[in-house]
């Protein structure tokens, strides 16, 4: 049916003598959808193979049902592998105060060395603290692969003190000394940290004894290693 070539013929008109206007509402053809009848456990699932990315640009703005899914499935966030190291500070505080609360995995492995603008030190530590404290439930932090920069002991004991609830910690340890680790999370099971030159053997033994939980430890280049910090680290 084509309609009248009449240009002052009512669109509104035209269309619903062909079907119902109620039939145009997207809410009404999107809740059709067989993958919304699912239970949100499974749509979950599916929607976290979706990349971060399109998940919040493209999936979430469907609607209200595939909204509520996207916020609980993001929970690992990579910021390389989701083109998020290209985002300022101001964007990423903004995207972590909307979806932070359901994060359980960062990942800052070369984080900012994409980004054109050069950071300092100072700019780049801060940027990682006030990103990982925005996320309360955080089991797993990595920051094993750095291009320039490195945390110290006093940003970890920030981030210790606002993830209490973290299992695995993997870190370029270049310039820890381990004096940190008093106050770590009793929950750690897991500890890797890479290039341990300036790690204290007290430091490395209180850290052991703290962490009673620990399954896994992995250490390299530990200078103050002995059989001392070997026998107190194992009992």
């Amino acid at each position: 049916m084509l309609p009248p070539n009449d240009y002052n013929y009512p669109v509104v008109q035209y269309l619903g003598s062909i079907f119902s206007l109620q039939d145009l509402r997207d809410e009404e053809v999107v809740q059709n959808s067989l993958l919304l009848k699912l239970k949100d456990s499974v749509l979950d699932k599916i929607v976290e193979y979706v990349p971060l990315k399109d998940r919040i640009l493209k999936l979430r703005p469907v609607c209200r049902r595939l909204s509520s899914s996207v916020k609980r499935s993001v929970k690992s966030v990579e910021f390389l592998r989701d083109e998020l190291d290209y985002c300022d500070d101001v964007k990423i505080s903004f995207f972590l105060a909307l979806y932070g609360k359901t994060v359980e995995h960062m990942n800052y492995d070369l984080f900012r060395s994409c980004s054109l603008r050069e950071y300092t030190q100072w700019s780049w530590r801060q940027s990682v603290i006030s990103s990982v404290t925005r996320c309360r439930q955080l089991k797993q932090l990595d920051i094993l692969i750095c291009c320039r920069h490195r945390l110290r002991d006093m940003d970890l004991q920030v981030i210790f003190k606002q993830c209490a609830e973290l299992e695995v910690l993997r870190m370029d340890a270049s310039f820890i000394n381990g004096r940190c680790f008093a106050n770590a999370p009793e929950t750690l099971r897991k500890v890797e940290l890479e290039c341990c030159q300036t790690f204290t053997r007290q430091a490395f033994v209180a850290m052991c004894s703290r962490l009673s939980r620990l399954t896994t430890l992995h250490v390299s280049l530990l200078q103050t290693i002995d059989d001392y910090a070997i026998k107190k680290s194992a009992t």
